[in-house]
């Protein structure tokens, strides 16, 4: 889940969740079955990005919103993902929203 603005959020039955609010309120929340074994969260300290060891893989979830301004993107890609990458092992699985532009034309 993305765009979080609450400290805490309550899980779904059988559900842990795991919250970065962040000091700007841009967070994200992970969501898992409580029979998985989470460890080592990392968190984007202005929130955006939250990380944890699952077993043997590594799992990256990164937000940025697109009501930021590019230089807000631009700080949070070379300070926030730098900061979660930084124990980041050869193979890991990122998922969430990144708000790239690949072409100004829309092509």
């Amino acid at each position: 889940m993305q765009e979080v603005t609450i400290p805490e959020f309550p899980a779904f039955a059988g559900c842990k969740a795991y919250v970065n609010a962040g000091t700007n309120q841009n967070g994200t929340v992970a969501i898992f079955h409580d029979t998985m074994r989470s460890e080592k969260w990392t968190r984007c300290p202005r929130g955006g990005g939250i990380a944890a060891w699952f077993g043997f893989l590594y799992l990256v979830k990164i937000y940025t919103s697109s009501g930021n301004s590019r230089s807000v993107r631009e700080l949070f890609c070379n300070e926030g993902l730098t900061y979660i990458l930084r124990i980041v092992p050869q193979h890991f699985i990122t998922g969430g929203d990144f708000k790239c532009v690949l072409d100004s034309t829309g092509a």
